[in-house]
């Protein structure tokens, strides 16, 4: 007859127990992302967004004051704000 430290029985208790297999966290028992995952993805699109949309947008703010300073209704206005270091008080 086997001594108890030396058999193979599969109790609840012991290391190589079958059933503690279900709850280990060595490996994962859904393919649910977890909250990190779902934040790094979020952080990608938001990252991709912003890298975008903030492109477009500097070109468009970039084009309206070229509008601005280009415009010949407000070259009297420059032409006098040149001037005005030049002038004596």
């Amino acid at each position: 007859m086997a001594s108890p430290a030396n058999s193979r029985k599969w109790t609840r208790w012991s290391r190589t127990c079958r059933s503690s297999a279900r709850w280990s966290t060595s490996r994962p028992t859904t393919t649910r992302r977890t909250s990190a995952e779902e934040a790094a993805v979020s952080y990608e699109t938001l990252a991709h967004i912003a890298q975008t949309w903030g492109t477009v947008g500097f070109v468009v703010m970039f084009a309206l004051v070229l509008v601005y300073a280009l415009n010949p209704k407000n070259r009297t206005q420059f032409d006098a704000a040149a001037k005005m270091p030049l002038e004596k008080d």
